[in-house]
């Protein structure tokens, strides 16, 4: 008797397995990538497409229309992001979306302003580099909040 365990032979698969399992190779990529692109196109952009539009009807059933953050909504948000932890900061651009600003004007017009408005403060000295790091911070949860 031998101390080796048994070791079972290797088997190839047949050739029904192979063509179940699909091609191999650079030519399977290529069509799982066509696959991917067709998929993404016949169900993922009309569903997104739906789901944009029936936030806007909601809205506009609600009576708000989408608005567009100001100077004002830039100061304050700083001014929180500084002065608080990052849940009120969280809170104040949840309010905004609730009023149907979309995602897309809350980063272009209220986080990506308020990253260089911090910036400015800490230019100007009125805050210090850890009243910066921190405000960051605080600004980067809000954006992680925000694009989920």
């Amino acid at each position: 008797m031998s101390d080796r365990p048994s070791v079972s032979p290797i088997s190839m698969p047949s050739s029904a397995e192979r063509a179940v399992a699909g091609p191999a190779g650079p030519c399977a990529d290529e069509e799982r990538m066509r696959a991917l692109a067709r998929t993404i196109e016949a169900e993922i952009v009309p569903r997104l497409l739906m789901s944009l539009a029936a936030s806007r009807q909601a809205a506009a059933r609600a009576g708000t229309a989408p608005t567009t953050p100001g100077s004002d909504d830039v100061d304050e948000l700083a001014r929180l992001l500084l002065a608080h932890d990052g849940e009120i900061a969280s809170a104040f651009v949840q309010i905004l979306r609730q009023r149907g600003t979309p995602v897309e004007r809350i980063c272009l017009d209220l986080l990506a302003p308020v990253a260089r408005r911090l910036g400015k403060l800490w230019e100007q000295d009125v805050c210090d580099f850890a009243e910066l790091t921190v405000g960051l911070e605080r600004l980067h949860l809000v954006l992680r909040e925000v694009s989920e």
